[in-house]
Order: C-alpha cells, then structure tokens, then sequence
C-alpha cells in the first residue's frame, strides 16, 4: 500500500510539474529562411515608367507649353523618353539568379543601360532645351526628373 501511494504520488507530481516544464522549454527554432528571391520588381521609385511613360510625356508638354517651332525637338526627346523606358524594362525583365556571380552580371547589364539611356536622352534633351524659353527652362528642371524619375536620375 506504501507504494501505492508513493506511485501515486510520483504520478501526481509528474502531471503537476508536466505543464510547467512544457512552458519552461524554449520555443522551438524558426525554420530556415528561404533564400532571397531576385525576380521581384524594384521599388516604384526605382521602376521604369512602363505604363505610365505616355501620359507623364504628354503631361510634360501640356505643362512645359511646348511651341509648334519647338516640337521637333521636343518629338526627338519624347521618341528618346520611350526607347529608354524600354531599353530599362529589357535590361530588367532578364530571370535573374539567386547565385552571386549572376546577380553582379545582371547588375552590370542594367547599369550598362541606364548610362546608355542617360546618353541618348542628354542628347535629344539638348536641342529642347536650347530652344525652350527661360520660364519654360525653369519649369524643365523641376518637372523632368520629378515625373521621369530613374529614368534620368
């Protein structure tokens, strides 16, 4: 009978302590994160204007009040703004690799094509810019980079 209650008593004991030890362990480890994924887009600063490109320009020249002799020039920089726009949505679309020496490849790739797109837009900006007026050249420097963004920038 003695070692009936001390069974039992061990057994009370047990159940008394089981759910305090259960609280007392520490939590289980996180799982292992997953490995970065590159394929997202860039942040919305950093994106090319995709969808947008159309009415950002014909916003640009409503606003910079492009003139009938100025619309040769402004033409050849807005043809320039969209073949930009794309050459950074190609150089972008690549599937891009979780390996180091592929993430730096494709690096290269889209900052090759962002000095490519910044040369070609300096260029067909220039002959604008000559003939734009000196209000129209102010609201120029405040508009192109805020509505052309990484673009330009």
């Amino acid at each position: 009978m003695n070692r009936m209650k001390t069974g039992a008593s061990l057994l009370a004991l047990f159940l008394a302590l089981t759910p305090l030890a259960a609280e007392a362990a520490p939590p289980p480890p996180s799982p292992t994160p997953a490995p970065m994924q590159t394929t997202s887009p860039p942040p919305p600063a950093m994106a090319p204007m995709d969808n947008h490109v159309d009415g950002e320009i014909a916003f640009l020249k409503a606003e910079l009040k492009i003139t009938d002799s100025q619309e040769k020039a402004w033409n050849n920089f807005a043809k320039a703004v969209h073949e930009g726009n794309k050459e950074l949505i190609d150089a972008r679309s690549a599937p891009a690799s979780i390996k180091m020496v592929d993430m730096l490849d494709n690096q290269a790739k889209v900052l090759k094509a962002r000095l490519d797109v910044v040369e070609k837009l300096k260029t067909a900006l220039d002959p604008l810019y000559k003939d734009l007026d000196d209000s129209q050249k102010v609201a120029a420097d405040q508009m192109i980079p805020m509505h052309l963004g990484m673009l330009i920038m």
